[in-house]
């Protein structure tokens, strides 16, 4: 919406500054079609001046160059290729804005020589000065955003990089803690093992009831399965954390 505003005002701008200023100018060519078709495409161009800065330059440049030497009234009709040259070199079309500022430069010279009313002198060194006042602060406003996306590229990776830390804390805690869990537990169902199997052999030689037996030999039965479940939880959770060899 700022970008249609923007070429409205521009437009009305350019084409009521160059009808003024013919009464000042009565030896410049009169407005024909061509006139006002390239007095349009100055202010048109800026339509894509934030899409495609590079075609916003070419069409404004082009057109203001073509006025310019075609020996129309000097009006505003340069402005909107000075707000073009600046929004091609602010986003980091640096070739193509540079290309620009050096036909704006050259301009004057090519109007002189067709209508051989311009002092190329002057005229080249007021062009320089304007393109250069433009396009130093366009660099400055790159050199800016560069900075500005590099910083936040940064942040972004430490943010990454802290998270990525964090979660490898997690999991090396959370191993350590199986590690000792199945140290502790190991140890303990093993005893229990071991009692079991050595009470279960005691019952049978002592020919005692062999329902007693039977439950001696469950619980040996699922202590070495609870020892082979932790072992597998266990090595589960060293698949899964990639800092274990």
């Amino acid at each position: 919406m700022r970008t249609i505003a923007l070429v409205c005002v521009l437009g009305v701008a350019v084409l009521s500054s160059t009808v003024m200023a013919y009464g000042n100018q009565p030896d410049a060519r009169p407005l024909d079609l061509l006139g006002y078709a390239l007095l349009a495409a100055t202010a048109l161009g800026l339509a894509w001046r934030q899409t495609r800065p590079e075609l916003a330059l070419a069409v404004c440049v082009g057109a203001a160059a073509g006025i310019f030497t075609l020996g129309y009234a000097l009006a505003l009709w340069a402005v909107p290729a000075l707000i073009a040259l600046f929004s091609a070199i602010a986003a980091g079309r640096r070739a193509a804005g540079w290309a620009g500022a050096a036909l704006m430069v050259a301009t004057p010279g090519v109007a002189a020589v067709m209508t051989g009313q311009i002092d190329v002198t002057s005229a080249a060194v007021v062009w320089a000065l304007v393109v250069l006042a433009v396009a130093q602060p366009a660099e400055v406003s790159r050199a800016r955003r560069a900075y500005t996306a590099e910083v936040e590229r940064r942040a972004v990776y430490a943010e990454r990089t802290r998270e990525e830390e964090a979660l490898r804390r997690a999991q090396e805690e959370r191993l350590r803690v199986a590690r000792e869990l199945h140290d502790v537990t190991s140890h303990t169902v093993s005893v229990i093992a071991l009692h079991a199997a050595v009470a279960a052999e005691a019952v049978e030689r002592a020919g005692g009831p062999p329902e007693a037996a039977a439950a001696l030999q469950v619980i040996r039965t699922s202590s070495r399965q609870a020892l082979s479940e932790m072992k597998a939880i266990l090595g589960v959770l060293r698949t899964n954390d990639p800092h274990e060899p």
